[in-house]
């Protein structure tokens, strides 16, 4: 009876670089948040079986705060995927807390490794002798061929994640020169991988020019092999849940899916400082991501859950239209904050200042403005405009209930203590005053006015 082939140790920079550079794995004795229902989300990608198992969860408390007892970063034997394995110990009065360590000596080293990823098409999947190989990944990975000579290729040997070495044969030809890779027996090794159209593979270089060659399954066929194993992945799940529960050290298996949104092992420090901010509806956000990805979505918060969960908390209206693969709900710690202030809500356009109301009634429309009640916050910071009426060009005008003064020396209803009378060529003229104030002579805006009207 042959042993069952058992997942291998995989050092931590070729590791990362197969994960992607998104994943984030905690460090060894740091302090870690984990919640049951994002490890149910990664085990299981049906909603169906979410919904399940969720009125199970309500009976557990919502999160656990852990220690990272030990992390092991593994290769799947069968598949070539990468996953971690964390021993993770709920924190209680008997837990000696250490300073964080690195998971193994100093990954920084993986910085050193210089890569290049091949999605495979169905030529090369198909092709039974090579594939082609693009000139970055020729240049930089590989090790340089003389392009002079009329036949220019090397041997290269090639180790997988489980240390196993394929031999590839590096030829550069034709016209214009083309790398090609040619690897004895290349559907026997497809086979072998289980490779197919949409994988990706790749190739990297450490510092000291060994070659190694890993693999990133397509995403149909992550989930078609969740959903062939998710009644074994739930129980992991429930037996993880109940040990939490215990105050007792349990297992996780985490694999690291495409963009990694369900990273349900948190650092707590992350944790923490999202918490510290008072979500509410309204504000702005931005999805994080790693510094390769293009310009992060933005969108606005309209739900913000007060329960005790805070897993999905947050309910956001993205601005790009149809953003699939983003969801709706998100963790606080997924998103950055813009502004604290709530983004501007429609309404209705504003009618133009009318000046029939009593100096009485608009003192209590501007004490209403300055107290701001019964306005919301994202209307308030328009005050300043609304109620500069109290700066200095309120000194300056008064406002009636029928009309518009102005300054004495534009009033047309400055009355003269004298009588007008003067003297021309000899003769005294006493000249007729029309009684602006109470004629009914009116502006073309439809204001009693001195040759002209005043809108606001």
């Amino acid at each position: 009876m042959s042993l069952q082939k058992q997942p291998s140790h995989v050092r931590p920079e070729i590791w990362h670089t197969c994960a992607t550079a998104a994943v984030k794995i905690p460090k060894l004795h740091s302090r870690v948040y984990y919640f049951p229902q994002g490890h149910l989300e990664n085990a299981s990608p049906s909603s169906s079986s979410i919904t399940h198992t969720h009125s199970f969860l309500q009976s557990f408390r919502p999160f656990t705060l852990c220690i990272v007892s030990a992390v092991d970063l593994l290769a799947d034997p069968h598949t070539d995927e990468v996953f971690v394995k964390l021993l993770l110990t709920p924190i209680t009065n008997d837990v000696h807390l250490e300073n964080p360590k690195e998971e193994v000596a100093n990954l920084n080293d993986r910085n050193e490794v210089v890569s290049f990823v091949k999605t495979l098409t169905r030529s090369d999947v198909n092709n039974a002798r090579s594939f082609h190989i693009p000139r970055f990944c020729a240049d930089n990975v590989f090790p340089q061929l003389d392009l002079e000579a009329e036949s220019s290729s090397q041997h290269l040997f090639v180790t997988d994640v489980h240390g196993e070495v394929s031999k590839f044969y590096h030829v550069c030809r034709g016209f214009p020169k083309r790398n090609m890779l040619y690897i004895s027996e290349w559907n026997s090794f497809v086979k072998r991988k289980k490779l197919v159209a949409g994988d990706s593979v790749i190739f990297m270089k450490d510092s000291t020019g060994k070659i190694f060659v890993g693999i990133r399954r397509n995403t149909q066929f992550v989930a078609a092999a969740a959903e062939q194993k998710k009644d074994e992945l739930e129980k992991a799940v429930m037996e993880a849940l109940k040990l939490a529960e215990e105050n007792k050290a349990f297992e996780i298996v985490y694999y690291p899916q495409g963009d990694d949104w369900c990273d349900f092992v948190v650092d707590g420090n992350v944790v923490d400082e999202s918490m510290k901010i008072q979500w509410n509806p309204r504000m702005r956000v931005k999805m994080k991501t790693d510094k390769s990805s293009r310009i992060p979505y933005q969108g606005t918060i309209s739900i913000v859950s007060r329960t005790s969960n805070l897993w999905r908390m947050l309910q956001v209206n993205w601005d790009e239209f149809q953003v699939s693969q983003i969801p709706r709900r998100v963790n606080p710690w997924w998103v950055e904050l813009i502004s604290h202030k709530p983004a501007p809500t429609p309404f209705p356009q504003t009618k133009k200042f009318r000046t029939t109301q009593s100096s009485a009634q608009l003192s209590d429309k501007k004490e209403t403005l300055l107290n701001g009640d019964g306005f919301p916050v994202d209307i308030q910071r328009v005050r300043h405009d609304l109620v500069s009426i109290s700066g200095p060009i309120h000194s300056h005008i008064i406002l009636n209930s029928s009309e518009t003064k102005f300054p004495a020396t534009h009033n047309c209803n400055t009355k003269n203590d004298s009588d007008g009378s003067i003297m021309l060529f000899g003769k005294i003229i006493q000249p007729h005053v029309s009684n602006f104030h109470n004629s009914h002579i009116k502006g073309d805006d439809g204001y009693k006015s001195c040759g002209f009207g005043v809108k606001n």
